[in-house]
């Protein structure tokens, strides 16, 4: 916070530097670099542990820290019980690629 409390523009590439963004793309291509993300998440994650890192973030940043917890303990109890949880470990065991089914 302090770093960004004078109020003073910062650019993306400072903003890379101090760790406050991930990616930085050329003007334009922010749009097609954000698809390109969201195909990558789609295609290698479990779709209930997506749904749930994107609930535990929105709650924590819009109805405070400790509802996002809350979120994410009970998103954890549920993903942990699901089969693509368990579809994860037996890919991961047999060195091949999960498939989901948001189950």
């Amino acid at each position: 916070f302090a770093l960004l409390a004078p109020g003073d523009a910062k650019d993306a590439a400072w903003c890379q530097a101090a760790g406050l963004v991930e990616i930085v793309t050329p003007m334009g291509e922010a749009q097609s670099r954000a698809f390109e993300l969201a195909t990558e998440i789609a295609q290698s994650c479990a779709p209930l542990a997506v749904q749930a890192q994107k609930e535990t973030l929105w709650r924590a940043v819009f109805e405070g820290e400790a509802e996002g917890r809350r979120a994410g303990m009970n998103w954890r109890k549920l993903t942990r019980s699901s089969q693509d949880y368990a579809e994860g470990q037996r890919a991961f065991i047999e060195r091949r690629k999960p498939i989901f089914t948001g189950k």
